[in-house]
């Protein structure tokens, strides 16, 4: 797996919103599950700590990757720790359309249906 995603899955897992919208173009956009697209890394940044506000955890075990010219595909499975300390662990999927060194496109497939039970 590539350093940059290791180093972007962590980032994500120490729960800092606006390091993790550092990865992404100043004009990107966020898409998480079935919500609708977050745009702008300042609104990315505000929307995924609202998101980190509402857990007490998160880890991710990333199993597997796919890098085609500007577009890379990661998955495995995300472990979230609710407030409660209960866990819900769940297969993901990212499709990151690159800009460069920045994600352009963070779509991340899912469910979370389940996290607020």
């Amino acid at each position: 797996m590539p350093e940059w995603l290791k180093n972007l899955y962590a980032t994500i897992d120490k729960m800092d919103a606006y390091a993790f919208a550092d990865y992404i173009s100043s004009d990107g956009e966020f898409i998480f599950g079935n919500n609708p697209a977050v745009v702008g890394r300042d609104n990315i940044a505000a929307f995924v700590e609202n998101f980190f506000n509402s857990i007490k955890r998160i880890q991710h075990t990333p199993t597997g990757f796919l890098i085609e010219k500007d577009k890379i595909v990661s998955w495995g499975i995300v472990k979230y720790t609710r407030h409660n300390e209960t866990q819900l662990s769940v297969k993901f999927c990212n499709l990151f359309l690159m800009d460069g060194d920045l994600i352009k496109t963070y779509d991340v497939y899912v469910d979370t249906s389940q996290l607020y039970q």
